[in-house]
């Protein structure tokens, strides 16, 4: 079984080419060349409080990855004509969901969205719940200050690190290096994952719950989430990844709000590490069973920027 931050349950109603319906009658063509070939794109979004997080920046990495796989245009992700806001509010609304996730999953013939949750008995909103939204006010002053000026924001014991639902989901894990055997399409999305399968298979055949891949003796990134590493009190760097992986969403935000550095990453590192993507943190612990520094400061950081980050987003997007 591959591993998920938590066992994601898939709710009831899928928008297919924005007809929703129930999930056991959901079809595509055996013909679907998303099916026969692998050829699609996809994007995960994490839903809170009812909000598509980021949902504009999904949308421009779904249109940018749909631009450069369509030349020449022989194939149509559809996305031109498509209002993909709409269909993921209304997967949203019908599925009742309050806080989980979205995947869009786009082929030439197909746009596929569904709806999942993690905790889905306190994650979906009965009849009786009533609409109101929780208003949210945050200033961002991040981007400028250094790490130890933020020595009291949310700090918690090491064993605690994880333990409040309200922010990303939080795991520790060993992982696996691997050499990076992928294609140059390994810095868009697609559907096609047999490279980050195998890795997947890899890592848990040696005891380990992830891979990360590497170049030249530097790491790149996982099957599944960007790299983010402490050094010291005013220094956090993540691996350069123009060309080598995927620029992910959270990776973005979070060199946008912190003093975070582009810099290579060697694979014998012992400095703290989080993986980072839209859905949840992971904090490694070992890297081909050689323990990690670890550092509750650092992944209280990212926790509480994201954190202010998404709420912010609430606030200013009546989605």
């Amino acid at each position: 079984m591959l591993y998920y931050p938590k066992m994601r349950q898939i709710l009831p109603f899928i928008n297919i080419n924005g007809k929703l319906i129930n999930q056991k009658s959901a079809r595509i063509s055996i013909l679907n060349q998303g099916f026969i070939y692998g050829y699609g794109i996809f994007t995960t979004i994490k839903v809170r409080d009812r909000c598509p997080l980021f949902f504009d920046r999904h949308l421009n990495r779904l249109q940018t990855s749909a631009k450069q796989l369509n030349k020449p245009p022989t194939f149509d992700f559809r996305l031109s004509t498509f209002d993909l806001s709409k269909a993921v509010h209304a997967a949203i609304t019908k599925n009742k969901l309050i806080n989980g996730g979205i995947r869009i999953t786009i082929t030439p013939a197909t746009v596929c969205i569904h709806a999942f949750c993690f905790n889905c008995h306190s994650e979906r909103r009965s009849p009786e719940t009533t609409e109101a939204e929780e208003s949210h006010t945050t200033s961002l002053q991040f981007k400028n200050r250094s790490l130890h000026s933020f020595r009291s924001v949310g700090m918690t014991k090491q064993n605690n690190v994880c333990a409040n639902q309200n922010l990303h989901h939080c795991n520790r894990v060993a992982v696996i290096t691997t050499p990076d055997t992928r294609d140059s399409y390994k810095i868009h999305k697609l559907t096609y994952r047999i490279p980050h399968l195998l890795a997947q298979q890899q890592a848990q055949a040696k005891g380990a719950r992830d891979a990360l891949f590497t170049q030249n003796g530097k790491l790149i990134e996982s099957t599944t989430a960007n790299i983010i590493s402490y050094i010291n009190k005013d220094t956090i760097i993540t691996p350069p990844i123009l060309g080598k992986g995927l620029n992910g969403i959270t990776r973005q935000i979070l060199i946008e709000n912190l003093p975070i550095k582009e810099k290579a990453i060697p694979s014998d590192t012992t400095d703290p590490i989080i993986l980072v993507n839209s859905l949840s943190l992971q904090i490694v612990e070992s890297i081909d069973g050689r323990k990690l520094k670890q550092n509750s400061e650092f992944v209280n950081l990212i926790r509480q920027t994201l954190d202010k980050t998404e709420k912010t987003y609430i606030t200013n997007n009546n989605f």
